[in-house]
């Protein structure tokens, strides 16, 4: 998870913008429409193929583990019946003790 960055700050400035948006109609009103606009021109923008295009050039990532886990198939894979039998017989003998 990502972790947050504190970063201190003056606090004045941020009580003051918002002072002003609370207290003043006008002031409202004008950011409101400025808002608005630039949410609406950007969510204009948006197209769902953008987003399927992403996902479709995602690949996984290797892993250790997923390599190993196809390494030990691949090597379970050329073992003869004889040796798949003992192995299965001997991980048996080890669970059930």
């Amino acid at each position: 998870m990502p972790k947050p960055v504190d970063v201190r700050q003056d606090m004045e400035p941020w009580k003051r913008a918002l002072g002003d948006l609370l207290g003043d109609r006008e002031i409202y009103r004008a950011e409101s429409e400025v808002s608005r606009r630039v949410a609406l021109q950007f969510v204009s923008s948006l197209r769902a193929s953008q987003f399927e295009d992403m996902l479709r050039a995602l690949r996984p990532e290797a892993t250790p583990v997923a390599d190993s886990a196809r390494s030990n198939s691949n090597r379970l894979g050329s073992l003869s019946p004889a040796r798949r039998a003992l192995l299965v017989r001997r991980l048996r003998e080890r669970s059930s003790k």
